[in-house]
């Protein structure tokens, strides 16, 4: 019944981007042999490999894994509300996507299912099967923030720098386009809307590919025989 909405003479705060804390490859190395025993390494080198994010890890199930043509695909994600209560989702727009893997997470992802058939095994009619990839011992799902937590433990024991589980996502960006990986391909990786996202979000490797693609250039021109 208001004339007018008080809301439009809101003076609206600017926004802030969280800085990101990343780790660089003798770091994410050093983390990924640390914990190369440890239950949820396959969790871990999806984060640092693949970029999955924390929601997608805790929601990745074993039908979306497809070990034979090598591939997963994030079709569901499980992430928390204001209330802190676990919701299950699927992913919207491009971040339902399907990954390509490498022989490291392969190999990973086989040690892990043979694991939790080992604890399925063992628990018996105890063990909870809900399909889920990552989970308990007993089989119950983790709630996203204890995978968190879980991840900034095994860091601090490795004596790395503690991260958070989303800046080993922002880890494996900065290390593909580091190394050389063109930002369309990284966009697709990480499940971005769009290019540009991903340019803005790695703005300073972004730029130092730019740089580097300029000297390629001068040296392909220069370099050449007349």
């Amino acid at each position: 019944m208001l004339a007018a909405n008080p809301a439009q003479r809101a003076k609206v705060p600017a926004r802030h981007r969280v800085e990101m804390r990343t780790w660089t490859a003798t770091q994410a190395a050093a983390f990924l042999q640390a914990t190369a025993e440890d239950r949820l390494y396959a969790a871990w080198v999806l984060a640092l490999v693949c970029g999955l994010r924390r929601g997608e890890l805790a929601g990745l199930r074993w039908a979306d894994v497809d070990l034979d043509q090598r591939t997963v695909s994030v079709v569901s994600q499980r992430t928390t509300d204001a209330d802190w209560n676990v919701i299950t989702k699927a992913p919207k727009g491009t971040s339902r996507r399907t990954i390509d893997l490498g022989d490291a997470a392969v190999a990973a992802l086989h040690r892990h299912r043979e694991q939790s058939k080992a604890e399925q095994r063992q628990w018996g009619p105890a063990y909870t099967d809900n399909g889920l990839v990552f989970v308990r011992e007993d089989g119950g799902p983790y709630h996203p923030a204890r995978l968190s937590n879980v991840f900034q433990h095994s860091a601090r024991r490795a004596g790395l720098p503690p991260i958070r589980l989303h800046d080993a996502r922002h880890s494996c960006a900065t290390l593909a386009l580091a190394a050389g990986i063109h930002p369309k391909v990284v966009q697709q990786l990480l499940g971005h809307a769009s290019w540009s996202t991903t340019m803005d979000l790695y703005t300073h490797r972004v730029d130092r590919l730019q740089r580097d693609a300029s000297a390629r250039i001068e040296h392909a021109l220069f370099s050449a025989s007349p």
